[in-house]
């Protein structure tokens, strides 16, 4: 059985994506804000006018070489820099000490801490109460 092959900008796309940190067409498709589907489709009919703009400022690479094959394969650098991923296991506690620890005097860290604390402890009462359709939300001090 014979392999489906890519369309030719697509190979050209994702080579060029790889040399800047996204392997493979979900990651690329991440990367330009496509969806897998889209980026798939790619593999058919070509990379499209608009993901090949996309992809020029995104990665700096021609939009014109990626759909031709013809000129110089970069023009510039990215106009958007690459997004680091956060690993998996990222949690909402990771994101407070983060926040926490970049706290540039750390005489407010008590502070910062109780204002914290205060925030999860509202957001979590909000989300265990359900209101009536059309209902605001609101705390239950300010319906008294």
């Amino acid at each position: 059985m014979k392999a489906k092959s890519r369309h030719p900008s697509l190979e050209r796309l994702l080579a060029y994506a790889a040399e800047k940190g996204a392997h493979g067409p979900s990651e690329l498709s991440a990367a330009l804000g496509e969806s897998e589907q889209t980026v798939s489709n790619w593999g058919a009919r070509g990379v499209s006018k608009a993901g090949a703009i996309k992809a020029q400022y995104r990665f700096g690479c021609s939009g014109f070489w990626v759909m031709t094959g013809d000129g110089e394969r970069k023009v510039g650098e990215p106009a958007v820099p690459a997004p680091s991923p956060k690993p998996a296991a990222y949690t909402m506690a990771d994101a407070i000490a983060h926040a926490f620890n970049a706290l540039p005097d750390p005489s407010v860290q008590g502070d910062a801490f109780i204002t914290i604390m205060e925030v999860i402890k509202n957001a979590r009462a909000l989300s265990q109460r359900t209101p009536s359709p059309g209902q605001p939300l609101t705390s239950s001090k300010s319906a008294e």
